[in-house]
């Protein structure tokens, strides 16, 4: 006659029992994040965030010409969705003179405004004097590393070689 009491016997039994009931227990779908939004543990910020704004499918920049000055209005991806930022830089013999930045704060969520806010404060000082050809490589601009992607993304689309 069997032995029901083993110790194999019981730990077989707990076993097909909890998996009974973990069988039976409602389950939560699991969300796998996508392809696009996955960023490598080795990428540094910049890279991270260019990848992740070329995963968007925001339309290119297009800059207008006014004198010495350049400007455009473009969009970038951010958690809170699409947002819109305004970048005007002066140029002579190729070196940026003057930036502003305009956020459009109708079109932009309160944690972005604050981190346009912060690149428009630090934007004169990490600009001004460097080649326009050497601003694809800037970083984290007053703490904002989206919205200096979207503005690296943005040069990017400029034609230097008319500056």
């Amino acid at each position: 006659m069997p032995n029901f009491h083993s110790p194999q016997t019981l730990v077989a039994v707990a076993l097909l029992a909890s998996v009974a009931l973990a069988a039976c227990s409602p389950q939560k779908e699991a969300i796998a994040p996508s392809p696009s939004t996955v960023v490598a543990a080795t990428e540094t910020p910049k890279a991270a965030t260019d990848s992740a704004l070329a995963a968007a499918d925001i339309p290119a920049a297009t800059w207008t010409k006014k004198g010495d000055a350049y400007n455009t209005t473009t969009a970038y991806m951010t958690p809170g969705g699409l947002q819109h930022v305004e970048f005007t830089i002066g140029v002579k013999n190729g070196a940026v003179t003057s930036v502003e930045v305009v956020p459009h704060p109708e079109e932009t969520s309160p944690i972005s405004l604050k981190m346009q806010t912060g690149f428009k404060a630090a934007a004169t000082d990490a600009l001004v004097g460097k080649k326009v050809a050497d601003l694809a490589n800037v970083d984290r601009i007053g703490g904002a590393s989206l919205t200096t992607g979207a503005f690296r993304k943005a040069i990017q689309q400029l034609d230097t070689a008319k500056l």
